[in-house]
């Protein structure tokens, strides 16, 4: 529900200002609710450290430094693709991306103290903090108070809770180990601290496997649920929208010519294609950036 209600008011309403959320944002916000990171390692996303693994693997893995994850340790969780397309393609995509950042969540505000030079940084851990206060209608900038997810039925929240949510939920999946969920919020795995240094000695062991296969499987659960739900509400607003016309095939090809831009999301029209994203090492050798990902503009569709 949050991510559909942060497509359908890109303009959160009652504001003085009506700008759209931008793509790097929303593809931020995609990111954090399907991988379940914490914001500060989700967004230290970079570039060359992405690895296109679909031919052998089936889905792309991204490595993150100790340096950039809470538990100080190598890091890599293997993304699905439509996974990768709503998030990671999509801010490589992004046309407002800053070129040749190292960063695929790159900061296009951060300027360095009295040069003209803009810092190459990610974006910072309160840009998802304040898209959902637009969307509750608080913060800078509301004339009124709207809040969108309390009206849509959602209690008080926040991305944190998302993490809770995944383990919750992975530990109800038939046919799921429990330690799936663990794996994928990078906890330790329970039972393996007999003593101070065994741990220690476990963990680091433990972690060389980064158990990518259990990742891929938890993964897929958890996407697959958000994206089902999501699906579900998008085509409900499809049928208000449209209703009939939507249904009759001439009338539907006519519909999605003349698509709005600011409709384009009750389509996947502002989503890059599959074949686009491509993001191998071997493929983006010497390249970072947008000169590995070329900007995708969405296109009017032909047919659905």
């Amino acid at each position: 529900m949050l991510l559909f209600i942060a497509e359908k008011h890109r303009v959160a309403p009652g504001r003085r200002l009506a700008l759209r959320t931008n793509e790097i944002t929303m593809a931020a916000l995609w990111w954090v609710a399907l991988s379940t990171h914490r914001t500060h390692a989700a967004f230290a996303v970079r570039c060359a450290r992405i690895d296109d693994r679909r031919a052998d693997k089936g889905w792309y893995e991204v490595a993150w430094l100790p340096a950039d994850i809470k538990s100080k340790r190598h890091f890599t969780l293997p993304v699905p693709t439509e996974m990768y397309r709503r998030t990671l393609g999509r801010a490589l995509a992004a046309p407002n991306r800053r070129q040749n950042s190292v960063w695929v969540f790159a900061s296009s505000r951060t300027k360095l103290r009295g040069r003209d030079e803009m810092a190459d940084n990610p974006v910072s851990d309160s840009v998802l903090n304040s898209l959902l206060n637009r969307l509750r209608g608080n913060g800078e900038g509301c004339a009124r108070s709207v809040d969108l997810l309390a009206k849509a039925g959602l209690r008080h929240f926040t991305l944190h809770q998302l993490r809770d949510a995944l383990a919750t939920f992975l530990a109800s999946a038939i046919d799921l180990p429990g330690a799936a969920a663990s794996a994928i919020l990078d906890h330790e795995p329970e039972g393996l601290e007999p003593t101070a240094r065994e741990a220690a000695v476990t963990r680091d062991h433990y972690n060389k496997s980064q158990r990518l296969a259990l990742k891929a499987r938890g993964l897929a659960v958890w996407n697959e649920a958000i994206l089902t739900e999501y699906e579900r509400l998008v085509r409900d607003e499809r049928v208000r929208r449209y209703g009939a016309r939507f249904e009759d095939p001439a009338m539907r090809g006519q519909l999605l010519a003349n698509l709005q831009p600011a409709e384009a999301w009750l389509f996947d029209c502002h989503l890059p294609p599959a074949n686009a994203t491509r993001s191998s090492r071997h493929d983006r050798a010497g390249l970072s950036g947008d000169d590995a990902h070329p900007v995708y503009t969405p296109k009017q569709p032909d047919g659905w």
